[in-house]
């Protein structure tokens, strides 16, 4: 019996309500095991045990729980081997990378539900832009901005993934949207350690030491090893000051050339997190100078911007799509020059590609043409896919037409985001629908417990129907739009 095997176990025989159960039993609370699906809670479960050692106490229970496993539960368990240390000691750069390999695995998990690793296209100008910022001592903070649906995620998760193999890069992947209070407890390794920074108040001295010990250990290269964090989807945490304080905290004291912090959000934090994290623009104590964030060779900004593929990645990227979802014609060079053009922009090429593929349709003009048929389009054939009756499906369609817009221009706020409890609310016994929106990646539950569209194209779309709506009516509106919105 090995921990692989251990997971394998607790996956295929028992689930959520019954691992829960378990952990009452082995008067663990259940709550502060992290994750939010299942696969990704027993990986946080079985490592709470090892730490804790009660491994033995769970082989009992699960052997009296499932008797047809108990030959096998009961065999000698294969402790994994780990690097030891006392608090005293130099840190070695092999246990850094270690732990966060073991670390990213539930990151791992959530993005093989969201992304398509089939899909994926190289985004070769950005790979070169990360390099060189890898490459300068002197900044230290790379930001990549862009729209939803862009692809920030997805290229994070292969450029870790890229660095597995690298012996001189320890990567380390923050989903801040799912940070929960475990991540954030103290613990005896490097990085629980250096995650109570994430706390309203970081702990700066505690986190020098841990990098000191880093520095101290005699095999430790300061100019070839590099320590990456990356603080993905910052601008859907409800932490996102604490965080932005904590990544600042990181080099206020002391720039280390080693130490790259790589941050990934949409345009409209891209202000909020200036001010939070540039000298001279916030209300804290320290800020960070400007040069310390990458800027482009010979553009003005300290961002790099996700956007549309070049001309090469789009070829690539329809040859992928079109194996995926036998789009015709087969050839991006048969494609009419403004679809080309079009289908540029990441998110519109699933759209379209979805749609055809529903409808066994031939990638045109007329369907990659206008938001005004290419967004209901593909609302219908997600809603007919998943086996809906067309009252369902009136119903919901009438609920991304015009309720929640309404709720958006109402809250007399004019956003992206409506309070949860008021959605479910108004959905009365039909909050069905909500979840099923949900899990489809419509809408999105921000960590504020707010519904939003997940894509801005989204928001665009079906709130500008309702601000045009009230405009030839002569509503007043009672708000001014967000900035941001494009419609």
């Amino acid at each position: 019996m090995n921990q692989q095997r251990l997971y394998e176990i607790l996956d295929a025989y028992f689930n959520l309500s019954e691992l829960s159960e378990i952990c009452f039993t082995l008067q663990i609370d259940f709550e502060h095991i992290s994750g939010h699906e299942k696969r990704a809670k027993i990986r946080d479960f079985i490592r709470y045990c090892l730490a804790q050692q009660r491994i033995p106490d769970l082989l009992q229970l699960l052997s009296e729980l499932r008797p047809h496993l108990a030959e096998e539960l009961n065999q000698p368990f294969s402790f994994p081997t780990a690097l030891t240390f006392s608090e005293s000691d130099s840190i070695p750069w092999a246990l850094v990378k270690q732990i966060c390999q073991e670390k990213n695995v539930r990151h791992a998990q959530i993005l093989r539900e969201k992304h398509d690793p089939a899909l994926y296209v190289e985004r070769k100008e950005l790979y070169h832009h990360v390099q060189v910022f890898l490459d300068t001592p002197t900044v230290s903070y790379l930001v990549l901005r862009g729209r939803s649906g862009t692809g920030k995620t997805g290229f994070l998760s292969h450029l870790q993934n890229q660095w597995l193999t690298n012996p001189d890069i320890a990567c380390l992947v923050y989903d801040c949207k799912s940070l929960q209070i475990s991540d954030r407890e103290a613990g005896r390794d490097l990085l629980d350690s250096l995650a109570i920074g994430l706390l309203p108040q970081p702990d700066r001295t505690l986190i020098d030491q841990w990098l000191n010990r880093i520095e101290s250990d005699p095999q430790f290269d300061a100019s070839k090893h590099r320590f990456v964090l990356i603080a993905d989807a910052i601008n859907e945490s409800k932490n996102m000051p604490a965080i932005a304080a904590w990544l600042t905290q990181l080099q206020i004291d002391r720039q280390r050339s080693w130490l790259k912090v790589i941050i990934s959000c949409r345009p409209h934090a891209w202000k909020s997190l200036t001010q939070l994290m540039f000298a001279g623009y916030t209300e804290s104590e320290h800020g960070l100078a400007r040069t310390y964030f990458y800027q482009p060779e010979n553009i003005g900004q300290r961002f790099l911007e996700v956007g549309d593929f070049s001309n090469e990645e789009v070829r690539e990227a329809y040859y992928q799509h079109q194996i995926k979802f036998k789009l015709s014609p087969a050839n991006y060079e048969d494609l009419e020059p403004e679809v080309q053009q079009r289908l540029k922009e990441p998110l519109l090429l699933w759209l379209v590609s979805y749609i055809c593929s529903y409808k066994n349709q031939r990638v045109s003009s007329r369907i990659v043409g206008s938001d005004i048929f290419l967004i209901p389009a593909y609302v219908k054939a997600r809603l007919m896919r998943d086996e809906l009756d067309e009252e369902e499906i009136r119903e919901i369609e009438n609920f991304l037409q015009e309720k929640l817009p309404q709720q958006m221009v109402d809250n007399e706020k004019c956003r992206n985001t409506v309070p949860t409890e008021d959605v479910t609310r108004q959905l009365g016994k039909h909050r069905i629908y909500l979840e099923r929106l949900l899990r489809m990646g419509l809408l999105e539950e921000t960590a504020l417990q707010h519904i939003g569209f997940r894509y801005e194209r989204f928001y665009d779309y079906y709130f500008g129907w309702e601000i045009r709506k009230r405009v030839q009516n002569h509503v007043e509106l009672g708000c001014i739009p967000t900035e941001g919105w494009t419609y």
